[in-house]
């Protein structure tokens, strides 16, 4: 990543470093590539650190994450809701999501895309993506109150589909404001970590089980 101090001409160059500290993302941030270029600049700038980021959209993360034909390379996708007015988001960023272990442990078994709600209009722009890619399942609250926010990704489970549904993927809310959604037990290095890692095998099984219908409808 370029030095603060570098001028190629891009948006991001340009951008006043004065302000990065209260505006992760421009506001009304139609462009999701542009969007995450800056949060990845914003975290380099305040943390010193910043994890993966898959640099593009929703949906496209979402294909990555699944897209190999070899199952032991598919991994969930991990949404981290950013709210820069929340007084947890820092202590959260500097002690959990900047860690070199959670950095290390998301490279190797998730993709991990973000988005920032500091800016209302930015909010809505991630109603509408959540909307598109989950049309029928229950909405999310996406507010300053629940920030920072966990939430995994996986292909929809053989489980939970029913003829209604128009998805292709299935959401948990894994960790919100302060707790983890499964235990509200306050958040931690190592319950993070323990959440993240029985999500992941929950995908795992599922796409074993995805796999085995497939075989069972071609073998039939």
């Amino acid at each position: 990543m370029a030095n603060d101090d570098d001028d190629d001409g891009s948006d991001i160059s340009n951008y006043d470093i004065d302000l990065i500290d209260h505006s992760p993302f421009p506001n009304d941030c139609q462009n999701e590539v542009q969007g995450i270029e800056f949060l990845c600049q914003y975290f380099m700038h305040r943390y010193n650190a910043c994890p993966t980021f898959l640099i593009g959209s929703l949906e496209e993360a979402c294909q990555e994450a699944f897209s190999s034909i070899i199952i032991k390379e598919r991994r969930p996708v991990l949404v981290y809701i950013h709210h820069d007015k929340n007084l947890l988001t820092n202590r959260f960023c500097w002690n959990i999501l900047c860690s070199e272990m959670i950095i290390d442990y998301l490279l190797e078994n998730y993709i991990v895309w973000p988005w920032d709600i500091t800016f209302e209009s930015n909010r809505n722009i991630l109603i509408k993506i959540w909307n598109k890619i989950f049309p029928s399942q229950t909405s999310i609250d996406f507010s300053l109150e629940q920030c920072p926010m966990l939430i995994g990704i996986m292909r929809e489970s053989l489980y939970k589909k029913d003829s209604s549904s128009t998805s292709e993927y299935e959401f948990t809310v894994l960790f919100k404001n302060e707790t983890l959604t499964s235990t509200e037990e306050t958040f931690s290095l190592k319950s993070i970590l323990n959440e993240l890692s029985i999500f992941k095998e929950e995908c795992d099984d599922n796409e074993q089980a995805l796999k085995l219908l497939k075989s069972f409808h071609i073998y039939y």
